[in-house]
């Protein structure tokens, strides 16, 4: 089990990404990320839109219906829909 560093739950540490870190002497150990896989999938949203990482949050966590048909569906893998323009975010797909 291990502590996120995001949102703070304890998880499985499964729910960590496994990185790969080569040290000055020619080994390399294994090491977790400090942020959940869910987190840092928010992170990296945030940083592509140039939003928050609580609006990214947000965004997946309050919506339940495509911006624009208004039909109810799982949006847990929804796709962020934006201006490519002004790059401003309108919603999830």
């Amino acid at each position: 089990m291990k502590e996120c560093n995001k949102c703070k739950e304890t998880l499985p540490i499964d729910n960590f990404y496994v990185k790969n870190q080569k040290a000055s002497n020619g080994k390399t150990y294994k090491y977790t990320e400090g942020h959940c896989k869910q987190c840092q999938s928010f992170v990296k949203k945030a940083y592509l839109y140039n939003i928050t990482y609580a609006e990214a949050k947000e965004l997946y966590e309050n919506n339940d219906s495509c911006a624009i048909c208004g039909i109810s569906v799982d949006l847990s893998n929804g796709v962020i829909d934006h201006c490519h323009t002004t790059n401003e975010v309108r919603g999830l797909l």
